[in-house]
């Protein structure tokens, strides 16, 4: 599939909209494809094929990067032209509770980081001994403002790192669909 700027009809996209054309776009970048049910146009599809229609403003996608070990600055560089390319105003954070208290209003939030307390279970000692100056977990009003952003229809984007973060947090992974256990992910 091919990423164009330009405008779409609303009849482009009967069942696969702008932000299917993100993952698929992902996908082909990464190497990473999932089994899937046949594609139908979700709620976030529907509000970026009606700005690009329309002309209004763009619907914002929150992207949270950075950490150890990976080069975010580069594959946030490209999931942002992604975004882009389908419509969707990126704006990356790389403090936790900022990227989830800029949540209100956007359609999407997009995790392409690697942020946890480091503390949890089977973390290795190489990661524990970094926990005060790198570890990360979101507070109580972030974490709040992620339940009202799913809880009004937006949705989660995890990359590869994502199932590792908030560690200390269970709901998070039941809300990305799956979590990190060390020895055995």
């Amino acid at each position: 599939m091919v990423l164009t700027g330009r405008r779409l009809s609303a009849d482009e996209a009967p069942g696969y909209g702008p932000v299917s054309r993100v993952v698929d776009a992902v996908e082909g970048v990464t190497g990473f494809a999932r089994k899937r049910a046949p594609r139908r146009t979700n709620r976030l599809d529907r509000l970026v094929v009606s700005s690009l229609t329309t002309g209004v403003a763009r619907v914002r996608a929150i992207v949270l990067s950075g950490g150890l070990t990976h080069d975010f600055p580069a594959t946030t560089a490209r999931l942002t032209a992604l975004l882009d390319a389908s419509g969707l105003a990126a704006e990356v954070h790389t403090e936790v509770d900022a990227a989830l208290a800029a949540l209100p209003g956007a359609a999407l939030l997009v995790v392409n980081a690697l942020r946890w307390s480091m503390t949890g279970p089977g973390t290795p000692d190489r990661y524990r001994a970094r926990a005060a100056a790198e570890g990360a977990s979101p507070s109580g009003p972030a974490r709040a403002a992620l339940d009202t952003h799913l809880a009004a229809g937006g949705g989660v984007l995890g990359m590869h790192t994502a199932a590792i973060c908030f560690d200390d947090w269970p709901a998070w992974g039941a809300r990305l669909g799956g979590a990190w256990e060390w020895e055995r992910s």
